[in-house]
């Protein structure tokens, strides 16, 4: 398949008026890219600053110059928006682009969200809480030395609206 052209990227608005009206290339990308480049509507794109080797165990990918010509991107939008090569690797600035499957993306998401409403009911019943997928889960759970660190917040009901300003001040 092709790359586009600087042309094809300035049918685009937010490419045109990039220089005058402001460009957010962490909103702007995402949706721009997988207009030219099809085949990346299935996946999702996130800016990696730095933690590459943990983006990596993650299931990301760099987005590379194999798969995005970053030369008509850049002449198409105003300078300080441009792409630059690093090694083969995308980067706009510090952050390099990463791509990640959306279904991949999603088990992950759904995942996190169930082990995190799991701790947290837990928490809130004030239950003892280990990892499902622990060989030893039933061994920590009956562990003397495991508990719940949950505490209540006392919040005020009273008529009394709280003070503000300055504490007084003690003797």
């Amino acid at each position: 398949m092709a790359h586009p052209k600087p042309s094809d990227w300035k049918r685009h608005d937010e490419i045109i008026n990039a220089g005058s009206k402001g460009f957010n290339h962490l909103d702007a990308l995402p949706k721009i890219i997988p207009e030219e480049y099809p085949w990346l509507k299935d996946f999702k794109m996130g800016f990696c600053d730095g933690e590459i080797p943990l983006w990596t165990t993650l299931g990301w990918q760099h987005l590379k110059t194999e798969h995005f010509d970053t030369d008509s991107f850049n002449q198409a939008i105003a300078l300080r928006f441009g792409l630059s090569d690093d090694g083969g690797l995308i980067k706009y600035m510090n952050n390099y682009i990463m791509i990640i499957p959306k279904d991949l993306r999603e088990k992950q998401m759904a995942a996190r969200h169930r082990e995190s409403e799991r701790l947290y009911s837990a928490q809130a019943e004030g239950q003892k809480y280990v990892i499902e997928d622990d060989p030893r889960a039933a061994e920590f759970i009956n562990n003397e030395n495991v508990k719940s660190e949950y505490e209540s917040t006392v919040i005020n009901t009273g008529s009394e609206p709280p003070r503000r300003g300055r504490p007084p001040k003690l003797p």
